[in-house]
């Protein structure tokens, strides 16, 4: 991560006091809890992409061994008797 997490430990807790002083001016108060909200968010997200790498491996593995599986499905037997009217 770029930046520690003690570094937004102490700016929510900044912001969360910024906005305990402005509980009676509702746009202001809004704001800052907007900046908390944001905050927490840049934690969660980072979070999310650290397992999003190891499980999109996971599934890029996966999807490539159902499409060659499905390759296999599509391709036709080459015992096939050539009657149909499609044949050229």
């Amino acid at each position: 991560m770029g930046v520690p997490y003690v570094t937004i430990v102490r700016k929510l807790s900044e912001q969360i006091a910024l906005a305990e002083q402005h509980v009676e001016d509702p746009l202001t108060f809004k704001h800052h809890i907007s900046q908390v909200k944001l905050l927490c968010e840049l934690i969660l997200d980072e979070q999310k992409s650290k397992l999003s790498d190891e499980q999109l491996q996971v599934i890029k593995s996966k999807s490539n061994e159902a499409k060659v599986s499905l390759e296999n499905e599509q391709t036709l037997p080459k015992d096939l008797p050539g009657d149909s009217i499609f044949d050229f």
